[in-house]
């Protein structure tokens, strides 16, 4: 919250923007979808996040509300900026992670299954990536989902209270829902 506060102001590309839309994943606020409409296509100046903020853009495809109208058009169109993401920095935790959650909304497990990877091999510290891959890894087979959700159950965050819906379906989706009774409250 403390980046959004130095940043709610500015309206430029790169890392202004890739701070709203983590502010835009909570509200779901119209403003901030119009900003981020605006930011995300502009040149980044930080070529050090230009591949994360491709990601960011195809993520944000289908976290629109318009996406809903047309979801395969919205992440066909998600998916062509996380393989732009990818190209760029194909080390690139943020690029790796939207060509994962896009491939298994589109079905193509066997992107999913080595995007996860490479995801999980970039930043497996992450708070998001091992929550949200968890609750996805059953759809397409991954070969140990169960090593995702109980990294995701320790690299959680109170902060991120969207994790916690994804680690409950993956708790029940694996089998184990002894496991929800380790997903932390909410400080928000």
């Amino acid at each position: 919250l403390h980046q959004l506060l130095l940043t709610e102001d500015r309206n430029d590309a790169g890392y202004p923007c890739f701070v709203k839309y983590f502010q835009f994943i909570r509200t779901r606020s119209d403003v901030l979808e119009q900003q981020l409409a605006e930011c995300l296509p502009k040149p980044v100046v930080e070529k050090e996040i230009a591949a994360t903020v491709l990601a960011i853009r195809g993520l944000f495809e289908v976290e629109r509300p318009a996406a809903r109208l047309d979801f395969q058009a919205a992440n066909a169109r998600g998916l062509a900026l996380a393989r732009q993401a990818v190209a760029t920095d194909p080390g690139d935790a943020w690029g790796n992670f939207a060509m994962a959650r896009l491939s298994y909304a589109a079905g193509d497990c066997e992107s999913a299954i080595v995007y996860t990877t490479r995801t999980m091999d970039a930043n497996p510290n992450s708070a998001i990536f091992p929550s949200v891959l968890a609750s996805q890894a059953p759809l397409c087979k991954y070969p140990d989902p169960d090593a995702l959700l109980d990294q995701a159950l320790l690299t959680q965050s109170p902060l991120y209270v969207r994790s916690r819906l994804s680690l409950v379906q993956a708790a029940i989706y694996l089998g184990s829902p002894e496991k929800i009774a380790q997903i932390k409250g909410s400080e928000i």
